[in-house]
């Protein structure tokens, strides 16, 4: 943080997310817990309705030009439903979910299918091929979701026999979805 200032950053504010709740403002810096102290426990929940708009996602279609296209919250939780059936998701499962969750694919066929069946979800902030096995053995990971690119960068990782135990892998990883 201080190197940062010291360098002319450009950040106008700095927010400290750590495991100590309770952590004073550093040097200027908000702390999470400072910003969250005087929140409520729980925030106003909106009705809805089934055919209401849960979720915008964008897509550019088939024309090229970037379309906002409104998935109604019916929509997601059958989706996330389907997701389940299909695959035969359940409560045993760990996810690992590097895919993008402003996408259909990520947010509604892993993380929302997840959620419905009450499986585990290991979240990566970004794709990483070597994370991502690394990943898949610490946790004992049960499914990945991924675009055929995840998958080939998965397979072309240098060195993966030597630093993953892949037949860990291989036994705990049950499906994977492209």
């Amino acid at each position: 943080f201080e190197q940062v200032r010291a360098d002319g950053g450009v950040c106008a504010h700095f927010v400290l997310i750590g495991a100590d709740a309770s952590a004073a403002d550093v040097a200027g810096m908000r702390t999470i817990a400072g910003l969250m102290a005087h929140q409520r426990e729980q925030g106003d929940i909106a009705d809805t309705a089934p055919d209401d708009t849960a979720v915008i996602l964008y897509t550019s279609g088939t024309t090229g030009l970037p379309k906002g296209a409104e998935l109604s919250h019916s929509n997601v939780n059958t989706n996330a439903l389907a997701s389940v059936a299909l695959t035969k998701l359940d409560s045993r499962d760990t996810h690992l979910i590097a895919l993008p969750l402003f996408h259909s694919f990520g947010q509604t066929v892993q993380m929302n299918a997840a959620i419905a069946c009450g499986a585990s979800q290991v979240l990566l902030t970004r794709f990483d091929p070597d994370l991502v096995l690394r990943t898949m053995q610490d946790h004992r990971v049960t499914v990945f979701c991924g675009v055929p690119t995840m998958f080939i960068g998965i397979l072309n990782v240098v060195g993966a026999a030597e630093r993953h135990d892949l037949a860990a892998i291989a036994t705990t990883l049950r499906l994977g979805v492209s």
